[in-house]
């Protein structure tokens, strides 16, 4: 096979795996009451699933960098896949709230320990410089496609057994079957590169210490933890605009489908083009944050008049296409700050662990705004609060682009582990 259509192949299914891997540890999202039946759970213990889930997360993000740069890719992957797979089998049993909460625990393991930063290294490690806004991007092109198409085969599959809890079975070994399938693929498909892993007689925490030690890659984390927050407070904009506009509910969900599917499926594709144009994706990721800002500004001062409606919808689905082109590419300048292929799991830890710390906190800060400020005051103080956000990204990927030019005349080779060989 061609190598350059094996690599887009490989990335595809990368991509496909980042989209349904996270499918069984969400379900509540999408069959939250059939789900809470089936387990025989209440509103508390089914939350506590979740809060398990992402309290391990949390935890575990770092160590998964770690071990991303110890063992080989073409294991993690396909292990993570197919471990999950064959739990979410067991899942479909529907076991005992106990037994659901260790299951939930293990998934924290299988979908972040052993997969998300091996991941993000794999995509990495399939180009190079000139190509990495475009992996990056189509990466989350992919994860969406995959997450939408699954998410409908369940559905599918729930209302051919009369949505009941066979139906349920049916949705969670379909997600199951898929993700073992594709482990065996991806297993196939992958390759150990040299460099991947760091040689020699390093302690395990040497990669660690090296890559904490970078400014860069706090930076890195800065600019996620802004995009990320700024997502998150985006999906205010529905309630806002059936109540302060006063767009009817069903046109409403038409629009949170529209610019939480349809977006992003253009979003991260493009940015990741773009990045590549410009030459530098820190480059692009500084002027997005410069446009989101100015969107959002646009946001806040438009007048909450219905007639202003569609002025309103068009800026809303502009500010949310340059969320998901930045989004769809802020993993990329890790090649551009030359991380070593055999540190590259420990910094996407690092970055992540830092970069999604907003999911503890922003949908409540978000809240308690509107709590607190009753009406359209409290949504322009969302719409502030945005604005500092992408001043905190754009200042992050300004000092990035400063360091990355003032590191450009030291060696690669200089970032490199004791012992470690490309």
């Amino acid at each position: 096979m061609n190598r350059n259509v094996k690599k887009w192949i490989t990335l595809f299914c990368l991509a496909f795996s980042g989209g349904i891997i996270y499918q069984l540890p969400y379900l509540r999202e999408q069959f939250y009451i059939p789900l809470q039946e089936a387990l025989r759970i209440n509103n508390t213990q089914i939350g506590n699933l979740m809060t398990v889930y992402g309290i391990a997360n949390l935890f575990l993000y770092l160590p998964g960098g770690i071990l991303a740069d110890r063992l080989p890719y073409k294991k993690l992957v396909p292990f993570s896949l197919i471990t999950t797979g064959l739990t979410g089998l067991y899942y479909s049993t529907f076991p005992g709230y106990p037994i659901a909460l260790g299951i939930h625990v293990i998934w924290a393991f299988t979908t972040v320990f052993t997969f998300w930063p091996t991941m993000l290294k794999s995509v990495k490690m399939l180009g190079d410089s000139s190509e990495q806004g475009r992996l990056f991007g189509f990466l989350d092109f992919g994860r969406g496609l995959s997450a939408t198409l699954s998410a409908f085969g369940a559905l599918f599959i729930f209302k051919a057994f009369g949505a009941t809890r066979l139906g349920l079975k049916g949705a969670i070994v379909f997600y199951s079957v898929a993700m073992i399938i594709l482990g065996v693929v991806v297993y196939f498909l992958l390759e150990e590169k040299k460099g991947e892993v760091a040689e020699g007689n390093t302690s395990i925490f040497d990669g660690i210490g090296d890559v904490l030690r970078m400014p860069a890659i706090w930076l890195s984390a800065m600019i996620i933890f802004a995009g990320y927050s700024i997502g998150a407070g985006l999906t205010y904009i529905t309630p806002y605009l059936t109540n302060v506009f006063k767009m009817s509910v069903s046109m409403g969900a038409f629009i949170a489908i529209i610019r939480t599917y349809g977006l992003r499926l253009g979003g991260g594709p493009v940015g990741g083009i773009i990045a590549d144009r410009i030459g530098s994706s820190t480059k692009f990721i500084r002027i997005g944050f410069l446009v989101i800002a100015t969107l959002v500004g646009c946001l806040y001062i438009i007048p909450g008049e219905p007639k202003l409606l569609m002025v309103m919808l068009g800026t809303t689905l502009a500010a949310s296409f340059c969320v998901f082109a930045v989004k769809g590419t802020y993993f990329a300048p890790v090649d551009e700050i030359r991380i070593p292929n055999s540190l590259a799991g420990a910094a996407y830890g690092a970055i992540s662990l830092v970069g999604y710390l907003p999911d503890t906190f922003i949908y409540s800060y978000f809240g308690n705004l509107l709590d607190r400020y009753p009406g359209i005051q409290g949504y322009r103080l969302i719409f502030l609060s945005l604005i500092v956000l992408a001043g905190i990204g754009f200042a992050s990927a300004h000092m990035l682009l400063k360091y990355i030019r003032n590191e450009s005349e030291t060696p690669a080779e200089a970032l490199e582990p004791a012992g470690a060989e490309e």
